[in-house]
């Protein structure tokens, strides 16, 4: 399906193409009128509410292209079923990690399988990495805003709505909880993968050196700045932070373990789960008794 616009500037739908075999739903979220120059991203090509991505019809549920409307913004987001769609009752809203550390193995691959097994619906925010910092907050505070609101209005309780990220996506979390737009942040429930600490003032243990140093470059740029502290990546203020019911799983060999053990220790609502010879980056590991266990931990918690 390609978007045009007629001569009222309304926009149309032309639908064109064949059925694609994915295992995931890509969708975009764009406003009623789009300016010439929003219309850039070819692959999403259809219109969507939350309402159906929760009711996928059988045929539609491995289109991989998709939009959903939402005003002002053009936002994509990737949405992972479980094997059976008929009767989604819950949902996990997900912000992955910087998407270069493992370039040859997306994200994709790793929420398609964790939605199989936890036999949960994901809709993962497909946010601009090359924004400045304080842009990907706004726009992923935005859209997880209308996500929220959707899947209630929709008979999704609060209590089944987990919000979950990785490395830096787990860093996103912490500042869109602490950034003021977030509505009804104390119903919110929070699962962390080894949340991206990085302080230079530190000596961070050699395991993860490669990992840590990409994860270094990519908050100089975002944050724009050389010399990266714990208070540039948690923007408002690390003792200052609030937590609603928050889980963090890390690996117990993780370099930067510390300053997450840190951070528990100011909120009595952080429960810190580590996982036996984890490092960060885990969940591209192959090791099976590593996603056994957090696959474990998700499980006792949606």
């Amino acid at each position: 399906m390609k978007i045009s616009k007629n001569k009222n500037g309304k926009l149309c739908q032309i639908i064109q193409g064949s059925i694609l075999n994915t295992s995931f739903l890509c969708y975009y979220l764009i406003g009623d009128i789009m300016k010439q120059n929003e219309v850039k991203e070819e692959k999403y090509k259809l219109y969507k509410t939350v309402r159906e991505i929760l009711h996928p019809s059988i045929s539609k549920k491995n289109i991989s292209n998709y939009k959903i409307i939402l005003k002002e913004e053009l936002l994509p987001i990737k949405v992972y079923y479980p094997k059976k769609v008929s009767n989604i009752n819950s949902a996990i809203i997900y912000v992955h990690g910087y998407s270069k550390i493992n370039e040859e193995e997306g994200y994709s691959k790793i929420l398609s399988t964790m939605a199989k097994e936890l036999d949960k619906m994901i809709i993962s925010i497909d946010y601009n990495e090359d924004d400045l910092l304080d842009k990907q907050i706004e726009s992923i505070s935005k859209l997880y805003n209308h996500l929220y609101s959707g899947l209630k209005t929709n008979g999704i309780e609060s209590e089944n709505i987990l919000i979950m990220g990785d490395s830096t996506g787990s860093t996103l979390i912490i500042n869109i909880v602490n950034s003021g737009l977030i509505e009804n942040i104390k119903e919110m429930k929070l699962l962390l993968f080894y949340p991206a600490i990085i302080d230079n003032n530190i000596n961070h243990s050699p395991i993860d050196y490669e990992v840590i140093t990409k994860l270094n470059k990519y908050y100089q740029k975002i944050i724009n700045k050389k010399v990266i502290t714990a208070n540039d990546i948690l923007k408002y203020g690390i003792n200052e932070m609030y937590f609603p019911s928050t889980t963090i799983i890390c690996g117990n060999v993780d370099s930067l373990l510390e300053p997450i053990k840190k951070i528990k220790e100011k909120s009595n609502n952080i429960d810190l789960k580590l996982i036996s010879f984890a490092s960060h980056n885990f969940l591209y590991s192959k090791d099976k008794e590593i996603k056994k266990e957090y696959i474990k931990i998700i499980s006792s918690i949606l």
